[in-house]
C-alpha cells in the first residue's frame, strides 16, 4: 500500500516542480523540447566505445538543475529507476568483448567495461533530460506544444491519456489494496491465490472508471484535438537561451572534453 502511495507522490511532485519560476520554468515549451531532442541525438550518437565524448555533456544536468530550483535527489532518484534495465543490457558487453583497451592504475580495462560504462552514462543523461524537461514544463503545455510541431493527434492524444490515467490506475490500486487489507489484517501484500480476481477486478474497474472519464469529456466538448488557452509567445530570449544551449551541446558533441581543454592549453 505504501508503494503505491509512493509512486502517486512520486508523479505528482513532478507536476508540482513544473510549477516553479525559475529560468528555465519560463523559457518557452518549444524551445525546450528541441534542446532536449538535439541533447538526446548528441548523447546517443556516439559510439560504444566512445566514452570521451560522453564526459562534457553532463554540463547540461549539472547547470539547469540547480537552474531550475530542481532538488538533485528528485532527478537522480527516478534516474535510478531506468538503470536496472541498462544495467542487464550491458554486462553482455563485459561478458564478450574481452580485448584489453588500456591499462589504468596496473588494472586492465576492456572494451566491454568502456561500452558497459557508455551505456550506463547514455542510460542517466536521457532519462535526466526528459525528467528535467517534465520538472520545468507543465504537461498541458508539453502536449499542447507537440500538436504546434505537427506530432501525429492520435499519438499526443494517446501519450496525455496514459500519463493523465496511470494517476487514476494507481488510485484504484491503492484503493483496493486498502480494502483487501481491512478484510485481511495481519496479511501482508496479495496472496497469490487471489492474485488473479485482484488483477481482473481492477481491470474492470479501470475500464468502467475510463468509459466515465470519456463520457465528461465528451460532454466538456472534447472533439480529440487538445485545446489550451496558454498560448505564450516565442521571444528574443528564448531563442537566445535555446540557441546557445544547443550551441553548446553540440560543441561538447564534436569535441570531447579533454581535446577542448588541450585546444585551449
Amino acid at each position: 500500500m505504501s508503494k503505491i502511495v509512493d509512486a502517486i507522490q512520486t508523479l505528482s511532485s513532478l507536476e508540482e516542480l513544473a510549477s516553479g519560476n525559475s529560468l528555465p520554468h519560463r523559457l518557452h515549451p518549444g524551445v525546450k523540447i528541441i534542446v532536449t531532442f538535439v541533447f538526446l541525438i548528441a548523447t546517443l550518437s556516439p559510439q560504444r566505445h566512445h566514452l570521451s565524448v560522453l564526459i562534457g555533456l553532463f554540463f547540461y544536468p549539472a547547470i539547469i538543475i540547480p537552474l531550475a530550483n530542481i532538488p538533485f535527489s528528485a532527478i537522480f532518484k527516478r534516474t535510478a529507476v531506468a538503470m536496472p534495465f541498462s544495467l542487464f543490457a550491458g554486462i553482455s558487453n563485459i561478458v564478450f568483448e574481452r580485448d584489453i583497451a588500456l591499462t589504468l592504475f596496473h588494472i586492465p580495462v576492456t572494451y566491454g567495461m568502456i561500452s558497459f560504462t557508455t551505456l550506463m552514462i547514455k542510460t542517466f543523461l536521457c532519462v535526466s533530460a526528459v525528467l528535467i524537461l517534465i520538472a520545468t514544463t507543465p504537461s498541458f503545455n508539453l502536449f499542447a506544444q507537440l500538436r504546434k510541431f505537427h506530432i501525429p493527434q492520435l499519438l499526443v492524444l494517446t501519450i496525455m491519456l496514459t500519463y493523465r490515467y496511470i494517476f487514476l490506475l494507481l488510485e484504484e490500486a491503492a484503493n483496493m489494496t486498502l480494502a483487501y487489507h481491512l478484510r485481511a489484517p495481519n496479511q501482508k501484500g496479495v496472496k497469490m491465490k487471489d492474485m488473479g480476481s485482484f488483477l481482473g477486478q481492477m481491470i474492470l474497474r479501470c475500464f468502467d472508471r475510463s468509459e466515465r472519464i470519456y463520457a465528461a469529456m465528451e460532454c466538456r466538448g472534447f472533439d480529440g484535438e487538445y485545446h489550451t488557452e496558454d498560448n505564450k509567445p516565442l521571444t528574443v530570449k528564448d531563442l537566445l537561451w535555446g540557441t546557445m544551449l544547443i550551441g553548446v551541446v553540440l560543441l561538447l558533441r564534436f569535441f570531447s572534453l579533454p581535446q577542448l581543454f588541450n585546444s585551449l592549453l
